[in-house]
C-alpha cells in the first residue's frame, strides 16, 4: 500500500509536468508501477501481467473466460467400465493401462492465481483444520509457494523466504513433514515446515561435492535419501536432506571430480546426461527426464542404467521441450512437454500408452507444462507456465 501511495503521488506532482524531461518521468513511472505489479503478484489473489506479443496488460485470476475444452482432455474417449472404477484401487498393469487408454479426464480445478507457476506437489499429510491434503505450487516469479485448497481453490497460506529468488520443484519428507523446495536462481534447497516455517538452506552455487548450479526437479526417496536435478552440472546429486552432504552422484562428472570421487570413496558414475529436469522415485528406481537429449532414463539407487526410451519430434508419444516427469503408484511414466503441450503417459517399461491436452488457454489445454504430480488416486495436477494455470484433471 506505501508504494501505490507513493505512485499516486508521483503522478500527482506538479514538479513532475513542469521538468519537461518526459523520459526521464516515463522512465521513473514504469520503475515504479513495476514494482506495484510485482507487490500485487506476490500477495493479491489476481495478478496483473503485460502481454507483449498483445501489447496490453492482462490480469490473471480473475475467473473471466475459463472454459472447458473437451476435445483435449477427453480425446474422443467413450465412457467405459473403467470409469465405474476407483482409479487408486486398480490392481494390475492391465488395469491401469485400460484406465489410462479409456478414461474421459475432466478439469476438477482450474485455478489461475498464480504468475509463471514451475512445480505442483500434493502433502503426503492432512491438513490440522481442514483434514485434507494441500496442494503445494511454486510461483517462480512471485517468489512463493502457494498452500492451496484442491477442492474449492482457495489460498490457505503463502510460504516466503527473503532469499528465495525462483522457486521451482517441490518434494516432501512424510516422516518429518517437512517441504523442500529448489531454488534455481538461489542455487540451493530451500527447507520448510509443514507450517511454513523456514528450517535450514541445503547447498550453493558451484560444480563441486554438494554444490548446485540451477537445480530443478527434486524428490525424496523411500530411504530418505534427496535426489536433485542439478541441471547446470549435467547430473543427479543424492544428498543427505538433513545437511545437504552429497552421498552420490550420476551424471556428466568432469574428470578431476571422478578423480576425487575416487579418492574420498564417494559413490559416482558417468552417466550422458544433458540438462536433467525432472526427477521421480518410486520403489527401487529413479526416473530421469534427460530433457537436453529428449530421453527419460530409469536408473537403479546405484546409479546403473536400466532403461531408457524417448525420441524427438512433434508425432503423439515423441517430445520437443520435455521438463517435468511424474510416476504414479502403478509406477506408470507421465511426461510434461512444453513444446508439444501434452502430458504424455508410458507405462513401466517405456511404451507409450496415450496423451492428454492439445495447445490452448482453456481448461483442458495447455501451452507450456511447467509442473506435474499425480496422486495416489490417479488425479493428475498439471501447472501451466505460460497460461499461468494450475489444473487438477480425474
Amino acid at each position: 500500500m506505501e508504494k501505490i501511495r507513493r505512485l499516486r503521488t508521483a503522478i500527482g506532482d506538479n514538479a513532475i509536468g513542469t521538468q519537461g524531461n518526459f523520459v526521464h518521468v516515463f522512465l521513473n513511472l514504469h520503475k515504479e508501477i513495476s514494482i506495484v505489479f510485482e507487490e500485487i503478484a506476490h500477495w493479491g489473489e489476481e495478478i496483473i501481467v503485460f502481454d507483449q506479443k498483445k501489447s496490453k496488460i492482462e490480469v490473471i485470476g480473475s475467473n473471466e473466460d475459463v472454459g472447458y475444452s473437451a476435445d483435449c482432455i477427453d480425446n474422443d474417449k467413450q465412457h467405459t467400465k473403467c470409469d465405474t472404477i476407483r482409479p487408486g484401487k486398480l490392481g494390475t498393469e492391465e488395469a491401469v493401462f485400460n484406465f489410462y487408454k479409456n478414461h474421459a479426464f475432466k478439469p476438477k480445478l482450474f485455478w489461475n492465481k498464480c504468475h509463471r507457476p514451475a512445480g505442483v506437489g500434493v502433502a503426503p499429510w492432512k491438513h490440522e483444520t481442514i483434514e485434507q491434503t494441500l496442494l503445494y505450487i511454486a510461483g517462480a516469479e512471485s517468489r512463493l509457494i502457494y498452500v492451496v485448497n484442491r477442492a474449492s481453490g482457495d489460498i490457505l497460506q503463502r510460504i516466503v523466504h527473503d532469499d528465495m529468488a525462483y522457486p521451482n520443484g517441490i518434494t516432501f519428507d512424510e516422516s518429518k513433514q517437512e517441504i523442500f523446495v529448489s531454488d534455481k536462481w538461489k542455487h540451493c534447497i530451500f527447507v520448510f515446515s509443514s507450517d511454513g516455517t523456514f528450517l535450514r538452506q541445503l547447498c550453493d552455487k558451484g560444480d563441486q561435492e554438494g554444490l548446485l548450479r540451477a537445480p530443478e526437479g527434486i524428490a525424496i526417496g523411500p530411504s530418505g535419501v534427496l535426489f536433485i536435478c542439478d541441471t547446470g552440472n549435467d547430473r543427479i546429486q543424492c544428498v543427505s536432506p538433513t545437511n545437504g552432504r552429497m552421498l552420490s552422484q550420476f551424471g556428466r562428472i568432469p574428470k578431476d571430480q571422478l578423480l576425487k570421487a575416487s579418492q574420498t570413496k564417494t559413490p559416482t558414475r558417468y552417466v550422458d546426461l544433458k540438462c536433467p529436469m525432472g526427477v521421480a522415485v518410486h520403489d527401487d528406481k529413479v526416473f530421469v527426464l534427460d530433457s537436453g537429449n529428449r530421453r527419460v532414463k530409469i536408473f537403479n539407487k546405484q546409479g546403473e542404467k536400466i532403461l531408457e526410451f524417448g525420441q524427438v519430434g512433434s508425432v503423439i508419444g515423441q517430445f520437443q521441450y520435455p521438463e517435468v516427469i511424474a510416476v504414479d503408484p502403478s509406477g506408470f511414466i507421465l511426461v510434461g512437454d512444453g513444446g508439444n503441450a501434452k502430458v504424455l503417459i508410458y507405462n513401466p517399461n517405456g511404451s507409450f500408452v496415450t496423451a492428454l491436452g492439445c495447445r490452448g488457454d482453456k481448461a483442458g489445454r495447455f501451452n507450456w507444462v511447467s509442473g506435474l504430480f499425480v496422486t495416489k488416486d490417479r488425479e493428475i495436477i498439471i501447472s501451466d507456465y505460460k497460461n499461468h494455470t494450475v489444473q487438477v484433471i480425474a
